[in-house]
């Protein structure tokens, strides 16, 4: 094995001693915004489209993840039009792309508002036939 110039180890370990509390703090934000949206409450899955380009079409929204609400960066290509989209827990995807995404966070907040909106009607309809279904059996 090559041997690595002490001077070049120190300057390594220099740059990661200060990058490592960066990307904490960085996490930290993304931790206290899927807090923050798992606090309001979330009905379903939620999505949509932050940028797109001849192949790939660039998602961003709130998805279950091991049975938990994630921030999730996703994509879905256009030549798999039936292909489900790809999804990437935030925490999980590079540095910049979750500094990039930050800024679609209050437009996040909004579209879990109209999907929790749009949720209720199907099921307040699921509800009544549950109970009319239990009225039938006799099961009340």
């Amino acid at each position: 094995m090559p041997k690595i110039s002490n001077p070049l180890d120190v300057r390594n370990k220099a740059a990661i001693e200060k990058a490592n509390p960066l990307y904490d703090r960085i996490n930290r934000v993304w931790t206290k915004t899927e807090e923050f949206f798992r606090s309001k409450g979330i009905l379903a899955p939620v999505e949509f489209t932050y940028d797109c380009d001849d192949h790939i079409e660039y998602l961003f929204g709130l998805q279950k993840v091991s049975g938990k609400w994630r921030v999730c960066n996703g994509y879905v290509e256009h030549q798999r039009p039936d292909q489900d989209a790809v999804w990437t827990v935030i925490t999980d995807c590079p540095v910049e792309e979750r500094v990039q995404l930050l800024k679609y966070v209050p437009r996040l907040f909004e579209e879990l508002v109209k999907t929790n909106e749009a949720v209720v009607p199907a099921l307040e309809k699921a509800a009544n036939e549950a109970e009319e279904t239990l009225r039938k059996l006799g099961l009340e």
